[in-house]
């Protein structure tokens, strides 16, 4: 019987464990998304759309962005100034 087997056993009780594991990292996530999202929605969609690339990409993909699409507005508000951090860094 394949339940009487001890290397049986220990991998499922080691499967169990890592499903576990794994729920509570999801759940740690989920709370983490929560919280973003409840103080900056804003940020929260930028996440995603970031995920959503990552996800739905390999490493011979090729993106395409638009001017007036949304991935492109967030990496162009990214941008630093330049001209304000070397006035900062003047001061």
């Amino acid at each position: 019987m394949r339940e009487a087997d001890p290397n049986f056993m220990l991998i499922t009780r080691n499967y169990r464990r890592v499903q576990e594991i794994h729920g509570k990292g999801d759940g740690e996530a989920t709370r983490i998304y929560g919280g973003s999202y409840g103080r900056n929605p804003e940020f929260y969609a930028f996440l995603r759309t970031l995920e959503f690339y990552r996800e739905g990409s390999n490493k011979n993909s090729v993106l395409i962005l638009t001017t007036d699409s949304d991935f492109y507005r967030y990496l162009k508000q990214a941008t630093p100034d330049v001209k304000q951090s070397l006035r900062t860094a003047v001061r």
